[in-house]
This record gives structure tokens, sequence and C-alpha cells, in this order.
């Protein structure tokens, strides 16, 4: 089987011709990556582009902006109201913050607070289809996947890994209670 099948091209807008792996001994590691994007992609994740990426605060800012907004019009605009221009600063900086305390996983579960308002970064399937609102929020989730990122900021040259992620904010590990 070609895993790196020219056709399959349009999936990732920054592959070319050149760059696109075979299956050979000095690229079998690019070609397994590539077979994992293409698994992803068709099943609903969407490529995210590396250069959005916040290695300061391991996060990638303008997605989970946009999920936020999107997902939750009434609780961003009472905090658009009250900070005007400097919501999108302070709403990640209380989500960096929660998910620093709490840890990743439990900010995706129950979501962080904001100025007394729960925002959530994720929504999870209802356990019936009798709410059309909580079905439509589930379906706007955004799972995505990032190639080669490079995430730290001590390490020189930076490590790069394959790293999916929910509402752009990275699957890292939790550091121990």
């Amino acid at each position: 089987m070609d895993l790196c099948r020219e056709e399959d091209n349009h999936l990732f807008g920054f592959l070319t011709k050149e760059n696109v792996p075979t299956m050979d001994k000095n690229c079998s590691e690019s070609a397994f990556e590539f077979a994992i994007d293409l698994d992803l992609l068709a099943r609903g994740y969407m490529a995210v582009d590396k250069a959005g990426f916040d290695r300061e605060r391991a996060i990638f800012p303008e997605v989970a902006l946009a999920f936020i907004r999107e997902t939750q019009p009434k609780e961003w605009g009472k905090l658009e109201a009250l900070h005007g221009a400097k919501t999108g600063d302070l709403v990640l900086a209380d989500l960096c913050r929660w998910m620093d305390a709490h840890g990743s996983l439990a900010t995706l579960r129950h979501g962080f607070k904001c100025f007394g308002r729960t925002l959530r970064v994720a929504f999870f399937k209802a356990a019936h289809g009798l709410n059309p609102e909580l079905e439509a929020r589930y379906k706007a989730n955004r799972v995505g996947i990032t190639r080669q990122l490079a995430y730290s900021r001590r390490r020189l040259p930076p490590p790069r890994r394959h790293l999916g992620h929910v509402a752009q904010i990275p699957a890292r590990q939790e550091s121990p209670a």
C-alpha cells in the first residue's frame, strides 16, 4: 500500500510533491505520521497549522477563543461587555491559569472559571438526543492534529512531536498532585 499518494496531498496544504514521504528506510517515520494524519483527518480531525501555537502558554489561542465565542455567545458577550478588547487576553490567561492548577483533562471535562462564568473548551455527547442545543454543542467540538510541533520553550533544539488536541488545548502531561 502506498501511504504517500499524490492524490492525498489536498488534505495538507503544507505538503508538496518534493516533501511527501515515501516508504523507504530513511523516512518510514514520516510515512507513518502521514498515514496517521490521513486516518485522523478522514475521521473528522482538522489539520491545524503549527504557526498558531503559543509555546509560552502551550495552546492554540486563536482557535480556542473562536471555539468559546461560537459555542458560548451569551457568556462571551457578557465578558466582552465588561472587558472590551481585552476579553480574549483575559480569557486565555484564566484558561491557562486554570489548566496549570487543575490540569488539561479536568479543564476539558468541567471547563474553567473566568470572572465568575464557567467557560467550556469541549462538550461531551449527551446520553440522549432530546436536547438539540447539547447535540449542536457536541458537534461544534474541534479536534485537531498538528504535525511536528515544537512545543518546549526550555530545550534547544525543541522536541518535535505529533500532537492531537481538543479545542486546541494540547494533551499535555499532568503534574502529580
